[in-house]
């Protein structure tokens, strides 16, 4: 369904009070997501998104998971792409942690912490 200029990407992510929609503006030739977003919504209402800008798969900083964690706190991962990294193998992550204010009810990041990828480290 394309409403609004946005395809949905997957099954939202819920839990608690917290529920996190991916959307995609675009494709590229493989089908993967090129301009999304994933939006955060808590006790109904629109508190943030994950990214200050859009994102698009294979590029540094795109958001490859989602957990959320209690009422009011998720993780997020990102890849974290190096000069040399292949598309397919990003050498680090950086996971942020955040927490959902209540008043105002907004989305904001608590901490940041980036590791090398055991997979990639012996390339």
């Amino acid at each position: 369904m394309h409403t609004h200029g946005w395809d949905l990407v997957g099954p939202p992510s819920a839990a608690k009070e917290i529920e996190v929609i991916a959307a995609t503006a675009d494709y590229d030739g493989m089908c993967r997501p090129r301009q999304y977003q994933s939006f955060v919504f808590a006790h109904g209402g629109f508190v943030g998104t994950l990214s200050p800008h859009l994102m698009d798969s294979r590029t540094d900083g795109a958001l490859s998971q989602v957990t959320i964690e209690r009422d009011r706190k998720l993780r997020a991962r990102y890849l974290r792409y190096a000069a040399t990294d292949p598309l397919c193998c990003a050498s680090r992550t950086t996971t942020v942690t955040f927490a959902i204010e209540a008043d105002p009810p907004l989305i904001r990041a608590l901490s940041a912490t980036t590791v090398a990828n055991s997979s990639t480290q012996a390339r």
